[in-house]
């Protein structure tokens, strides 16, 4: 198992709750393993169609659209705070709430956490 080095991906793995699925996931196979982080999802990605009974801790959104892989469903109770700061008067909250809203109304956000609305 392997996941992107700095990622959210590894930080959700190493800061879960000890004793959960996750924690022990991070460290016991990629702490201290040299093939246990990759530097992108590109990188990912390769070693994970050259490598036989491989899996690949990554975003849930990483693999859509690629027929070659299967992403399954490691979920662990991660308690988390999803925030985005912004100055005051920023000229990028316009544009950031188009999106949020966007986002919000497809169902993406939902399937990102995957939560329901």
């Amino acid at each position: 198992m392997f996941t992107i080095d700095g990622a959210a991906a590894m930080e959700m793995l190493k800061n879960a709750d000890k004793g959960s699925a996750m924690h022990t996931v991070y460290y016991d196979t990629i702490v201290g393993n040299p093939n246990g982080l990759v530097r992108s999802d590109v990188e990912g990605f390769a070693r994970l169609l050259k490598e036989e009974k491989t899996l690949y801790y990554t975003s849930v959104l990483s693999p859509i659209g690629r027929g070659d892989l299967v992403a399954l469903d490691m979920t662990d109770m991660i308690p988390s705070q999803i925030c985005w700061n912004f100055q005051k008067d920023s000229e990028f909250t316009e544009i950031f709430n188009y999106y949020l809203y966007q986002n919000f109304e497809t169902g993406i956000w939902a399937r990102t956490l995957h939560v329901r609305t």
